[in-house]
């Protein structure tokens, strides 16, 4: 009985060195592995005890790379590794606050400074490392992969550099623009203002000649002085353009409010444009008009608006027509004014309403005009809440929309 208890123990015992036997096989192909791995490892790596900081193995790409046998790093500490200056910090780091478990980083909690490595030829680099821990014959220590980041670092560097250096030159160039502009804009005034006093004077004047006051003239002389008096007005429209677009780009572009009837004020820029269109052989029509109720705004600044724009398809069109159309579309009333003339290529159509802009296809036909016709008439709609937009086909002509809130001045 007592030998059977005594064999059944001993059967037990050899498996249980039996099991004892395969895992410490298993533990040495392991160890084999992670030596294969951490030897072969294009990557620099050590390992050293978090303790006392001392370096307990290196690969050859690490001993290779910062210029030491294998054996002076044996020998080494980690804060051996550092520049002078950072081993204090770094060796109060490593023993007080090192991370635990696996991580990755360049600064390691000192103050967002990337770490640095030092060669054995006095080298400095950039390095960032990651990490994990793990325990060697009983030992706590941790395994180290380092990447020399050096290059990346420089090539920030100078990224950031010429970033700030491209951000000094575009406030300097933002400057110098706003500068330009308003020297532009005092220009624009004091030449408007210098230009408006001599041709009221000229006008004045001609009205007297024209009207025979110092005496009879001849027709040739009426014929010349007529032209003369258009001329003038031409000029002192493009002066008022001029002034306009100033006070409006300094927001005092003022706007008497009242009640206004769009009907009234469609029919009355027809009837002012009509002798234009009739000297081109052009039909200028209202299209198309359905109840509209009134709106509050500036008569006389919505007229300028209307006026420029349809002048402007008069212009434009030398074979066809210009139709005027208005309607409603629930709190809006919609003018719309659409004619057969030269169009504009699309890649333009984003640039019209600019001041001065002058479309390729009126410098090709000659047409006459400074640029400011439709910049003048968004500028009015836009001070009066509304909406204009533009479709053009090179060729087939321009539609122009223009969409005013229908309110009554109070």
């Amino acid at each position: 009985m007592v030998n059977n208890r005594l064999t059944a123990k001993i059967a037990k015992l050899e498996k249980l060195n039996a099991r004892l036997e395969r895992m410490h096989h298993a533990l040495r192909a392991s160890e084999r592995q992670f030596r294969l791995l951490f030897e072969q490892n294009p990557q620099p790596m050590l390992v050293y005890e978090q303790a006392t900081l001392q370096i307990v193995a290196a690969n050859y790409v690490l001993a290779e790379s910062y210029g030491y046998t294998k054996q002076e790093l044996l020998s080494m500490r980690i804060v051996d590794l550092v520049p002078a200056e950072d081993v204090e910090l770094l060796t109060a780091f490593f023993l007080t606050a090192a991370p635990t478990g696996p991580w990755i980083g360049g600064s390691d909690g000192f103050a967002d400074r990337t770490r640095r490595h030092q060669h054995k030829d006095g080298t400095v680099i950039d390095v960032e490392v990651a990490g994990d821990s793990l325990t060697v014959a009983g030992v706590s220590c941790r395994v180290w992969a380092v990447t020399d980041i050096t290059e990346r670092n420089r090539a920030e560097a100078e990224r950031m550099a010429l970033a700030e250096q491209l951000a000094v030159e575009l406030m300097g160039q933002n400057e110098r623009l706003r500068a330009i502009d308003e020297l532009k804009d005092q220009f624009v005034s004091v030449v408007s203002h210098e230009l408006r006093t001599p041709l009221t004077a000229i006008r004045g004047y001609l009205e007297i000649v024209l009207g025979g006051e110092p005496g009879p003239v001849t027709a040739e002389q009426q014929r010349c002085l007529e032209i003369v008096d258009a001329s003038c007005k031409q000029l002192l429209r493009v002066v008022s353009d001029l002034l306009l677009i100033g006070k409006s780009e300094a927001g005092q572009l003022a706007l008497e409010i009242a009640e206004v009837d769009l009907s009234a004020l469609l029919a009355e820029c027809i009837a002012a444009a009509k002798p234009s269109a009739d000297a081109k052989l052009i039909d200028l029509r209202l299209a198309g008009e359905r109840a509209v109720g009134p709106i509050a705004g500036d008569y006389g600044r919505l007229s300028q608006a209307v006026a420029n724009i349809i002048s402007n398809a008069i212009k434009f069109t030398e074979v066809g027509h210009v139709d005027v159309r208005l309607h409603a579309e629930l709190e809006w009333a919609v003018v719309e004014i659409a004619d057969t003339g030269v169009g504009v290529p699309a890649g333009e159509v984003d640039h019209l309403f600019m001041p001065f802009f002058r479309a390729s296809t009126a410098t090709r036909e000659a047409i006459p005009g400074v640029g400011l016709g439709l910049s003048i008439a968004k500028e009015i709609i836009d001070a009066h809440g509304g909406r204009i937009s533009l479709k053009t086909e090179e060729g087939s002509g321009t539609s122009i929309r223009v969409a005013l809130p229908v309110a009554v001045a109070g």
